[in-house]
């Protein structure tokens, strides 16, 4: 029997900003009740997508596969912004061009490593411009007083990404973790002449983002 099931691949940021944007939550969920996200934990999405449960450690498999295309990397917070079609509020993403870049390859790589897993995978969703949710789908006075209390608030935070989670999707917005996937460490590597120490970076062969500016 095929069981469809939905899986997300997400980061999670430092202990640090995750009580910050848990304390917003609840500030907002404190004034205005229910929206939707508020009891998600704060995280940036990348992409997911449908497939059968069976499949799972071939899932896992195939993101460790992808993952050595992927070094780690810094995402910047910088502050707050708006979405009037579905009345969200989310943090920015300053780098957000290059997180998009790494999204992308990691994301091709992954459906190459799947495929040739013979992973069936139903309804991709792809994250073309990642950000950090906060909440969406605010009744509109609500939606209007959290956009008033939060324009004006200055929020930079850079965290370091050195792996992504895997998700299950069990509905009512709560997800089951699978799986911590880790990326490829960069390494300094200290090699030793008689007179001087030369630093050389130790770069997989096949890495395309070292060189993403």
């Amino acid at each position: 029997e095929v069981i469809m099931v939905t899986y997300k691949i997400q980061i999670y940021p430092s202990q640090s900003i995750t009580d910050y944007v848990r304390d917003r939550k609840a500030q907002i969920l404190d004034e205005f009740g229910q929206y939707k996200f508020y009891n998600s934990h704060p995280h940036v999405s990348l992409f997911s997508f449908q497939a059968d449960i069976s499949h799972e450690h071939l899932i896992t498999k195939a993101l460790k596969e992808a993952s050595v295309f992927v070094d780690s990397f810094d995402i910047s917070l910088n502050g707050f912004a708006y979405l009037k079609s579905n009345r969200a509020i989310y943090l920015k993403i300053g780098n957000g061009s290059q997180v998009a870049r790494i999204n992308q390859l990691f994301y091709q790589k992954f459906r190459e490593s799947a495929k040739s897993f013979g992973i069936r995978m139903v309804d991709p969703v792809f994250a073309k411009y990642p950000h950090m949710i906060i909440g969406s789908e605010f009744e509109q006075k609500a939606f209007l007083k959290v956009h008033q209390t939060f324009i004006d608030q200055k929020y930079r935070e850079t965290f370091a990404v050195d792996q992504v989670r895997l998700l299950r999707d069990i509905g009512n917005g709560k997800n089951d973790f699978v799986e911590t996937i880790s990326l490829t460490e960069k390494v300094a590597v200290s090699l030793k002449w008689p007179e001087e120490k030369v630093w050389m970076v130790n770069e997989p062969q096949m890495s395309l983002f070292s060189h993403v500016a």
